[in-house]
């Protein structure tokens, strides 16, 4: 556990955000360093965008149904590292024939 015994119960948090880490990393590495490599910036702007919304309305659903909590919240947030993952990954399997 990272801060001792009175840590414990972040690590249910930290566990549900787990997959920010995993998702994150390459998630970034398909943006600028290989949508913007290959000319389509714009594709890196729409993903993040996408994302961004993606992350509101999951926010703003969790708000009017009043199941605002942290472990609500972090699973959001890594259910919108996917989002931004998995549509980078669209972007660069549909535009594969620039990668020369």
């Amino acid at each position: 556990i990272i801060g001792g015994q009175k840590y414990v119960s972040a690590s249910i948090i930290l566990r549900v955000l787990t997959p920010v880490l995993f998702f994150g990393f390459p998630a970034m590495l398909l943006g600028w360093p290989t949508l913007g490599a290959i000319n389509q910036p714009q594709k890196v702007t729409y993903s993040t965008i996408i994302s961004a919304i993606f992350q509101i309305v999951g926010l703003l659903l969790l708000a009017f149904v009043n199941q605002f909590s942290l472990i609500a919240i972090a699973t959001i947030r890594s259910i919108t590292e996917f989002v931004l993952f998995s549509s980078r990954v669209l972007f660069c399997y549909k535009n594969r024939k620039n990668f020369n």
